[in-house]
């Protein structure tokens, strides 16, 4: 075979591998095709499921919003705890006092406040709403509580008893805590005495004196009651505190 021959056959092989080629890339376009059509309609079935989800799904919780730096804390449930609890404890001292009444250095002592300009203070603010309430009266610089309206009156000149020196306050400390034990004591009885044959139990007493949420006072109540029972002056049973029979 000449070489014109060769070059002829090599030409019409070549052709034919050509028209094979395209035919082979007309097959894949097709099935390119038909691949991005499948996959079209798979991407609108995830569009409708997500759809579907963002539906159904529970509400995102509102992103409350961060106080501002120089807002002070929320704290007036706090504040109105505290208040109720120290006008709790001053009614008590008042009443430990009796008939004859307290005035108001008497209270501060008994409370053991004084000195402190922020608790006296607080102390002569209560006084104030306690008288306005009602809760309290006021006569001849002595304040007596409701319980001894009435009683006969302190003489004057024990309203210009002189302050104690600042030595004869600091012996007479000690007392001063004895006599705010021994009024917490006399009304947590005068709570248990109220209750009946029923009784009641701690957090009602709690409740009663109105010092529910002060965890120091819940304390000394607690304290108190054990002291009680431990003496014999109040009878616990079934979780309720009562008069002993």
């Amino acid at each position: 075979m000449d070489f014109r021959t060769q070059v002829a056959e090599e030409k019409k092989r070549l052709s034919q591998q050509r028209r094979d080629t395209e035919k082979r890339i007309g097959a894949l376009e097709s099935e390119l095709s038909s691949l991005a059509t499948e996959m079209k309609g798979i991407d609108a079935e995830l569009a409708a499921i997500d759809a579907y989800e963002s539906a159904t799904a529970a509400p995102a919780p509102r992103k409350r919003r961060a106080p501002k730096a120089d807002a002070p804390a929320p704290a007036k449930r706090t504040r109105r705890r505290r208040r109720a609890s120290r006008r709790a404890e001053i009614v008590t001292a008042i009443a430990s006092f009796g008939a004859a009444g307290a005035g108001r250095a008497d209270i501060i002592r008994t409370l053991d406040v004084k000195g402190d300009k922020s608790a006296e203070q607080s102390v002569s603010n209560a006084l104030a709403a306690l008288k306005k309430s009602g809760e309290v009266t006021h006569q001849d610089g002595k304040y007596m509580a409701q319980a001894v309206e009435g009683a006969a009156p302190a003489p004057a000149e024990a309203a210009a008893e002189p302050a104690a020196e600042p030595a004869a306050e600091a012996a007479a400390a000690p007392k001063a805590r004895r006599r705010r034990r021994t009024s917490r004591r006399a009304a947590i009885v005068a709570v248990i005495e109220a209750a009946g044959s029923d009784g009641i139990g701690r957090s009602g007493i709690i409740e009663q004196l109105n010092v529910k949420g002060d965890k120091s006072a819940e304390q000394s109540v607690s304290n108190a009651l054990a002291n009680l029972k431990k003496s014999g002056a109040v009878a616990h049973g079934d979780g309720k505190y009562s008069k002993p029979s």
